[in-house]
């Protein structure tokens, strides 16, 4: 019984999947790279705003629910003012600006709020606080 026919179709699909291999880590450099471009290119983490963290207080009165379905959903806005973190001290950097808000839950309102820069003037809330903060 010969096993040559045998060891020479493992070592075709070995060779097939060594190129695979090859082919998915390329697309995965080709990836990380894309997504330090897109970073860096974007308005929180470029030139604009240097990858710093930008926060906002909640209304006191809270935030009530975005409205809608995913995908489609209808973020509920307000005005505050933005901060970023300037050598440990929370520094105004913009005193009045849109704040969009996706989450379908309630905000109870004075808590920390980190944002992302749209760009436009606009914020979205991308993470909020759990502790109320004391204004």
């Amino acid at each position: 019984m010969s096993y040559e026919p045998r060891i020479l179709e493992i070592e075709r699909r070995l060779e097939q999947l060594r190129h695979e291999l090859g082919r998915m880590q390329a697309l995965l450099t080709e990836t990380q790279q894309s997504l330090n471009r897109a970073w860096m290119n974007s308005p929180a983490g470029g030139s604009g705003g240097g990858g710093q963290a930008l926060w906002t207080i909640s209304p006191g009165g809270g935030i009530a629910a975005a409205t809608g379905t995913w995908p489609t959903l209808t973020p509920t806005t307000f005005t505050a003012a933005i901060y970023s973190d300037v050598g440990g001290t929370l520094t105004e950097v913009t005193p009045s600006a849109t704040v969009r808000w996706f989450y379908k839950d309630t905000d109870p309102g004075n808590r920390l709020l980190a944002v992302f820069d749209n760009g436009d003037g606009s914020y979205d809330i991308v993470v909020d606080s759990c502790t109320r903060v004391d204004v």
